[in-house]
């Protein structure tokens, strides 16, 4: 099985320990927080070049960021959503560590598109 996933990935696999003990072959895939959506073209190129040669990839992956560009008006997910899911985080401690309640907070969901990171044009970030 390690062969054959050598085989497949080549130079670009890699013997990694963990804290386990457990000894594995892994691929690791680089790239900025805010592009690291496109590293399945990364892969695709990777496996094209590796396996049949082909130099030159096209792909629309990224082309939809240049279609949702609102004039510095917002951000990339990464850039502000993970102040406001703190923020939150700690909004629901404190609210579950109250005592003196009638009945005791157990859960908090939050309700908004930056939960589940799925906003359309995620706020800058602020200073």
């Amino acid at each position: 099985a390690a062969a054959a996933w050598v085989g497949l990935w080549g130079d670009k696999s890699e013997t990694r320990r963990f804290r386990d003990g457990a000894i594995v072959h892994a691929v690791v895939w680089s790239a900025e927080e805010v592009s690291r959506h496109l590293i399945p073209v990364q892969v695709v190129r990777h496996l094209l070049r590796r396996h049949l040669g082909v130099e030159r990839v096209a792909s629309s992956l990224g082309c939809v960021e240049r279609a949702l560009r609102c004039g510095g008006a917002c951000g990339t997910w990464t850039s502000a959503a993970p102040k406001y899911i703190a923020a939150y985080e700690k909004l629901a401690a404190a609210i579950r560590q109250l005592s003196g309640l009638p009945l005791a907070v157990v859960s908090i969901q939050p309700v908004g598109a930056v939960f589940s990171h799925c906003e359309e044009f995620p706020p800058s970030a602020a200073g």
